[in-house]
């Protein structure tokens, strides 16, 4: 998607994992200077999406006050509005485009059925798995913050896009 972009004249900057932790941040350009590529050093620790997103954030903030143009960020869901937070004061300089790679749909249907069971034990979860479906309402706040946010949204399957427009009917208008 970043090289489809680039050859049509948009500028791209895509951040990314990757670099060792010696090199901390690799940048490359290609297709005529229009994609940036930047790998970032950092550490493989959970919640690995929460860490990425805050050291992202520091380097996002540096490039795109650097940038004199408009520029497209793509990002991932779960990461869109922890990255963005508190970029208001650079206005319309950026377009952000969120890829939604799947949905919490059978996660929040199966947190809400353990909700609404009176044991908990009746789950049958290893504590991993609890683990896990005790963070979907945060992720369900964070999907919906990035919904907000973002200009446009990629969904990497159609059953995906249905997901959504089950789960965030509210931004159907939005959703196409």
């Amino acid at each position: 998607m970043a090289e489809w972009l680039a050859q049509n004249g948009w500028k791209v900057l895509v951040i990314s994992g990757k670099a060792s932790l010696t090199e901390r941040i690799i940048c490359k350009e290609r297709i005529n200077g229009n994609l940036s590529i930047c790998r970032i050093y950092f550490p493989e620790m959970p919640p690995r999406w929460f860490t990425y997103s805050l050291i992202v954030y520091e380097h996002l903030k540096k490039f795109l006050e650097k940038m004199k143009q408009d520029i497209v960020v793509l990002t991932n869901g779960l990461n869109a509005w922890l990255t963005f937070r508190g970029f208001k004061d650079l206005g319309s300089r950026y377009r952000l485009i969120t890829i939604f790679h799947g949905s919490l749909y059978v996660s929040l249907t199966y947190y809400s059925s353990i909700l609404n069971s009176k044991n908990l034990a009746y789950a049958l979860l290893s504590p991993q798995e609890l683990l896990y479906f005790l963070e979907t309402p945060l992720f369900d706040a964070l999907t919906r913050n990035d919904l907000r946010i973002s200009d446009y949204y990629v969904f990497v399957a159609k059953h995906v896009l249905y997901e959504f427009r089950q789960l965030y009917k509210y931004f159907d208008d939005k959703i196409s």
